[in-house]
């Protein structure tokens, strides 16, 4: 059985200072997913980005802008070999985005991957 099949990486993410000085273009997403993908060896693992909803209400001009920026973001990352959907329908806050995805992940494992980590450490995931 392919580790494909046996996982689902989740990553949770939101509008960084959206009341004050909204940072739509976060590189650190596509650099912790790259680093993720690239030290786990997770090939054709999906990565599901989920943005938070409640900005859908508090900010929907800048969350259109976030959700194009996550969807272009996607493109390249899959350029690079990674399997990477961005979620339409979330939970609001990291809470109810957490339970969403669990209630609806197809995979009998998850991987809860916040969207500032970086990876130093090559770890073979398909030994675990």
């Amino acid at each position: 059985m392919k580790l494909s099949d046996m996982l689902e990486v989740f990553v949770p993410t939101h509008i960084v200072n959206a009341n004050s000085d909204p940072y739509i273009e976060n590189k650190m997403i596509e650099k912790t997913i790259l680093s993720c993908h690239q030290t786990f060896n997770l090939e054709d693992v999906q990565f599901t980005i989920s943005p938070d909803a409640r900005f859908k209400k508090s900010h929907p001009s800048l969350m259109k802008e976030y959700e194009e920026y996550l969807n272009e973001m996607c493109s390249r990352l899959k350029k690079e070999g990674v399997n990477c959907v961005v979620k339409k329908e979330n939970g609001e806050t990291l809470r109810g985005n957490w339970i969403k995805f669990v209630k609806e992940c197809k995979k009998p494992y998850m991987l809860f991957l916040e969207h500032d980590w970086k990876f130093i450490r090559e770890v073979n995931v398909s030994k675990i």
